[in-house]
């Protein structure tokens, strides 16, 4: 028998939604920092495309509020496991569970763990500290079938590593860089960044910050990378590549949010029939979602709006089934990772919805379609940031547009995949955009960083497993009678 203290493997695999609901139907929604942006172009396809061009979209993955310090350790203390860690033969390794064995005890250790990781951000400082705890927590399968034993300081070290490995995605070494599904896996292994110097390193008074440590993490990988041996132009561009990626994460304000695991790598040992309650809240949360669509109609007649200003509201325009209507679509944006099948079939709706105000400060009355191709166009082409300054088209090249003939067109060619598998195609898709205009910027250094940064982003994005949530309100105005008047 055998209980795996904090070192040895780095990767695992996503399960479930939050603490709830089940992998193969939902991708959670965390922190994966991108800047804001804009620009202000029409396009000949529909007048909605517009608003889409001209919005600022913020990329905001629902960060909890901080909780006392109290709670995270006891969430820290929760992942040790009641049940003694059962036994392992050399021979064949596999575990035995005892007749006794509590794996109702093991689920609340999986929902702990995973909403420790949701909350990594505040909870960091407290797994810092629990990171060599020896207590036996959890028994995994890894991909080749084999089982063992794992200590709450290997968990705890695991979320941290998790999210202090990303640098991996942005370095090359001498030896040339491997990949299995756009991961990076070889050519820096040699290489290793001390995370818990970093953390110890903090000023005195202030807690260990996840943020903090990210930006040593970057500099640290960037300094490294100089030390190569590349040719010029090649080393030129990856140091510039980390320079910006470390601006970018400084922009944001917010660390890099990873999953928890990646469930090809590993399994979380305990029977299938205490997945069944995720499965229950899942179909819960479908109806819920469904529920919200067909509330996005308003039972408001649309305000007459001239020169992009609101002139007149109906006389009983009311102002609360609005604000009803905004925490729908709120709602909807919120939870897009499960809303994608609803917001599809709302988009042939042409009922009256919201009225808003954009950032140009004109109002635009919006039909439920609107929105709902609104919701997805924003959440796909989440590759926006990284190809507004590449030459061409104006505006930026769109995988999505929010019309319902291509929402319809796109959803036959996505209809089975996650959130987090949409997107990723669209940076894929994205990176072959960028190397097709590369010839158009003048300076051979800076198309080479263009197209290299849109790389390395994709790759991440894929190692970090979280798709970005795009809040389409973030800009907007809800405009209700008493600002028409």
């Amino acid at each position: 028998m055998s209980i795996r203290d904090p070192v040895g493997k780095r990767r695992f695999c996503e399960l479930g939604f939050g603490a709830s609901l089940p992998a193969k139907y939902l991708q959670r929604m965390h922190h994966s920092p991108s800047p804001q942006w804009s620009t202000a172009v029409s396009t000949p396809f529909c007048a909605f495309a517009a608003l889409l061009l001209a919005q600022w979209f913020s990329a905001s993955l629902c960060f909890a509020e901080a909780r006392p310090k109290k709670e995270y350790e006891k969430w820290v203390a929760a992942l040790a496991s009641p049940n003694k860690a059962p036994p392992i033969s050399d021979a064949f390794p596999e575990a035995k569970f005892p007749p006794n064995y509590d794996f109702g005890a093991q689920k609340t250790i999986l929902d702990t763990w995973e909403r420790l990781n949701n909350e990594i951000d505040h909870a960091f400082p407290v797994l810092v500290e629990h990171a060599n705890d020896r207590g036996y927590s959890c028994t995994l399968r890894d991909g080749y079938g084999y089982d063992e034993n794992y200590t709450v300081g290997w968990v705890c070290t695991h979320m941290i590593e998790r999210h202090t490995t990303i640098w991996r995605n942005w370095v090359q070494s001498r030896e040339k860089i491997r990949t299995d599904n756009d991961r990076a896996r070889g050519g820096y292994l040699e290489w290793y960044f001390d995370w818990s110097k970093a953390a110890q390193n903090a000023p005195n008074g202030k807690q260990p910050s996840l943020f903090d440590v990210q930006v040593k993490m970057f500099d640290w990988a960037n300094a490294r990378q100089e030390q190569e041996k590349l040719p010029a132009a090649r080393q030129g561009v990856l140091v510039e590549c980390l320079r910006r990626r470390r601006a970018e994460l400084i922009r944001s304000g917010r660390p890099i949010r990873c999953a928890t695991w990646w469930i090809e790598e590993f399994d979380f040992l305990i029977p299938g029939r205490f997945y069944a309650d995720r499965q229950a809240a899942w179909r819960k949360s479908e109806k819920s979602i469904q529920e919200a669509v067909s509330n996005l109609t308003s039972p408001n007649a649309p305000p007459e709006i001239i020169g992009g200003k609101v002139m007149r509201f109906p006389t009983r325009y009311s102002r609360a089934a609005q604000e009803r209507v905004a925490h729908f679509i709120r709602t909807l944006n919120k939870n897009v990772a499960t809303a994608l099948p609803a917001l599809v079939n709302g988009v042939n709706q042409k009922s009256y919805c919201m009225t808003l105000q954009g950032p140009d400060g004109k109002a635009r009355n919006l039909a439920v379609s609107e929105v709902c191709c609104l919701l997805l166009a924003a959440n796909v082409n989440v590759y926006r940031p990284y190809l507004d300054d590449l030459p061409g088209d104006r505006g930026y090249p769109m995988l999505l547009r929010p019309s319902p003939a291509a929402v319809k067109a796109w959803w036959a060619k996505f209809e089975y995949n996650s959130l987090r598998q949409i997107q990723h195609e669209a940076f894929r898709w994205a990176t072959a955009v960028a190397a097709s205009k590369r010839n158009g910027l003048r300076d051979s250094h800076e198309r080479d960083v263009a197209v290299e940064y849109l790389q390395r982003r994709t790759k991440e994005y894929w190692f970090c497993q979280v798709p970005i949530i795009v809040d389409v309100l973030a800009r907007e105005r809800v405009v209700l009678p008493k600002d028409g008047h």
